[in-house]
């Protein structure tokens, strides 16, 4: 497996900005796993105590999550202002698009404006998980600024893939009464459904921490996707299981307003900082292990004689 290395110095890249948070203590670079590209990163704050690193990753979580779970609320009202404002768009264009195919075509394609801003929510949540502080409007808003050009070009991709993906199924599906064999392409949508968003749990929290073009983060989120597999699963059938659930609620249960308002307010105050909380926090100590950590050690080689803590367990 070909190797591909360099350097990177986040705050002294010729033209670019630094991020705020990306400036910290501790500087190191290089450093390459099993294939992975890396490069420079750093990295603030003042560590974790030893006695709380040895706890499960359950028990962490929401120790971790309690403790910020006021600046999650006011994450997640930030991040709410534009995806209100793309079912806004979603709505005129519903009403204003009278050409059904067209109108198929744009149906969620208003949600695209809003990736940009995951970069905010990503940068934010995933000093979270590491436990580092943030200013949240702030870091948002320089974190946005900052990586907005990769985010919405992985905007059109994802929706992209997921208009074909949903097409092919149908499809696929609808044939299957007919002849089993359209099994086997159905199946083959699936697997490719969980491969593209099981790469998503790593492309966001690596395009705010890596300064690498996205071809390179895509290849390393490929990778991420077989090497963290049990974490992917784990992602993957709550984050199913909790879309399913809310289906559930608004489709059996629609008469029952006080449901309706329940999922309402959810979406609203911790929803989606939640969320991308819970992906970070479970991603993050893999990319860590795998991408950080070797360049530190290979900087300051008595770091790899520290303590070892359990912060790469899974749930």
């Amino acid at each position: 497996m070909k190797i591909i290395s360099k350097k990177y110095t986040t705050a002294a890249t010729p033209g670019r900005k630094p991020i705020p948070g990306c400036s910290g203590k501790e500087n190191f670079s290089g450093g390459i796993q099993v294939g992975l590209i890396s490069n420079h990163y750093t990295k603030e704050g003042p560590g974790v105590p030893d006695e709380e690193e040895q706890r499960s990753a359950f028990v962490r979580f929401w120790q971790y999550f309690g403790r910020r779970f006021t600046s999650l609320i006011k994450l997640n009202l930030l991040f709410v202002i534009p995806v209100a404002a793309a079912i806004t768009l979603l709505f005129v264009f519903s009403t204003v698009i009278n050409n059904e195919v067209l109108r198929n075509l744009m149906a969620f394609a208003p949600f695209i404006l809003v990736a940009p801003f995951v970069a905010g929510l990503t940068y934010v949540t995933r000093n979270y998980a590491r436990r580092d502080h943030a200013f949240i409007f702030s870091d948002f808003k320089d974190a946005v600024k900052e990586n907005w050009k990769p985010f919405l070009i992985d905007g059109f991709i994802c929706y992209v893939m997921f208009f074909v993906i949903s097409i092919a199924m149908n499809y696929y599906g609808g044939q299957i009464a007919n002849n089993k064999l359209f099994y086997v392409p159905y199946i083959l949508c699936i697997l490719l459904t969980f491969i593209f968003v099981s790469s998503h749990f790593y492309i966001p929290v690596m395009i705010v921490t890596f300064d690498l073009k996205l071809r390179q983060i895509y290849k390393n989120a490929l990778l991420f996707t077989v090497i963290g597999l049990w974490r992917n699963i784990f992602l993957f059938v709550l984050l199913a299981a909790g879309v399913y659930g809310v289906s559930y609620l608004l489709t059996i249960l629609e008469i029952n307003l006080w449901v309706l308002l329940i999922v309402i307010l959810l979406a609203i105050f911790i929803l989606f900082s939640f969320v991308a909380f819970l992906i970070n926090f479970t991603v993050y100590p893999l990319i860590d292990r795998l991408l950080i950590h070797p360049s530190q050690n290979q900087e300051d080689p008595a770091a790899a004689k520290k303590s070892k803590t359990n912060n790469d367990d899974i749930f």
